[in-house]
């Protein structure tokens, strides 16, 4: 069987001598070469000089300082050896009983097909640690911190959650389950009003008292964009994030879930509702300059007058003459000559005005990206 329970060790007042006269005389220090099990049940004080009833000595231990001021030391017997511990001391290897432990009551039964582990710690009343040696062979079974390699409980996912325990181990699978649920919108607390937007400059915080110029540069995507008033040209089949197309699309729910383009007064959108609708940017962008135009309105095609004389037979251009044509009057076959108009015999046609053009993706910033 095993105990894992740290027992206080008692450390002699001749372990304890020599231990000073290692430190005095500047020796290699103690080196606890055996470990005597007993059966005595006792309160041991530091005059001890032994075991009440020494069982056995075993060499199957290890130990190591774990801080300044404490030794730990950790005691295994893999035999078939039935006896009660009840006690038990820590012997160097000039034979000098360094430290010792009992109790009352049995610290465990040993049975022939159990294995003994026993762990325990010995604080020092000045930090004289490193100058122990646990010269077992045997494996040491610390308590691992965060300096010493050794034994550690993993977290439960209520001991993870809670995020106060400092001395278990968080697991991957622990950790994940605790961040997948802290992630989730609804479980953030305090979160700003402008967590879907940019902060307005009176929401930063922080801010030094004055703003001296400074030379400096910012990323295109740094510069701050007005939802609603600017319209952007894109070479491309798709708008980039925070954009919409200006092709009269509706945006459903578009008040709630825009709110910066529903307040914007843009011209180029229409409230209907809940909804948004996009204006449909299919024409030409004009100046408005002082030609008294709204913004954000569409005006029709248009043309300036043309206007001609036909004084002869002979004609060119967008003028051409037709076959004679023929009519009845009153049973009278008369004969007349007939012109016809047609632009397109010196200019290209089409079922609409326009310049040369260049097709882009007219688009107007929504503010959420």
């Amino acid at each position: 069987m095993s105990n894992d329970v740290i027992l206080p060790l008692v450390i002699t007042d001749a372990g304890r001598a020599a231990l000073v006269n290692a430190r005095n005389t500047g020796s290699s220090g103690v080196i606890i070469s055996e470990i005597a099990l007993g059966s005595g049940l006792w309160s041991p004080t530091a005059t001890t000089g032994g075991l009440k009833n020494e069982v056995k000595r075993v060499s199957s231990f290890g130990g190591e300082a774990v801080a300044p001021d404490t030794i730990h030391v950790s005691i295994q017997d893999y035999t078939t050896d039935e006896y009660t511990l009840g006690e038990f001391g820590l012997y160097t290897d000039t034979g000098v009983l360094f430290a010792i432990y009992s109790q009352l009551s049995p610290i465990l039964e040993k049975d022939a097909g159990g294995i003994l582990l026993l762990a325990s710690d010995i604080v020092l009343t000045s930090p004289d640690a490193q100058n122990v040696t646990i010269n077992g062979d045997g494996i040491s079974l610390p308590p691992a911190t965060e300096t010493v390699k050794g034994l550690i409980e993993l977290a439960t996912q209520a001991e993870t959650d809670g995020g106060a325990d400092k001395e278990r181990a968080i697991v991957p699978a622990r950790l994940k389950a605790w961040w997948d649920k802290v992630r989730l919108w609804e479980n953030i607390k305090n979160i700003p009003a402008y967590a879907k937007r940019w902060p307005t400059f009176s929401e930063v915080t922080d801010k030094p008292s004055n703003y001296p110029p400074v030379a400096h540069s910012h990323e295109s995507t740094e510069v701050k964009r007005l939802v609603g008033i600017e319209l952007f040209f894109f070479a491309s089949t798709a708008p980039p994030p925070g954009f919409f197309v200006l092709n009269g699309s509706t945006i459903p729910n578009g008040v709630n879930d825009y709110p910066e383009l529903a307040a914007s007064g843009s011209r180029f959108i229409t409230i209907s509702g809940n909804n948004i609708i996009l204006k449909n940017a299919s024409d030409f962008i004009r100046g408005k300059g002082s030609s008294g135009r709204s913004v954000g309105e569409f005006e029709g095609d248009a043309i300036r007058n043309i206007t001609g004389t036909l004084t002869s037979a002979h004609a060119g251009g967008a003028i051409a003459p037709r076959p004679l044509q023929s009519l009845l009057d009153s049973g009278n076959d008369m004969w007349f000559g007939a012109t016809q108009f047609d632009a397109s015999r010196v200019v290209p046609t089409a079922n609409e005005n326009r310049p040369k053009s260049l097709t882009a993706l007219i688009c107007i910033y929504h503010g959420e990206l």
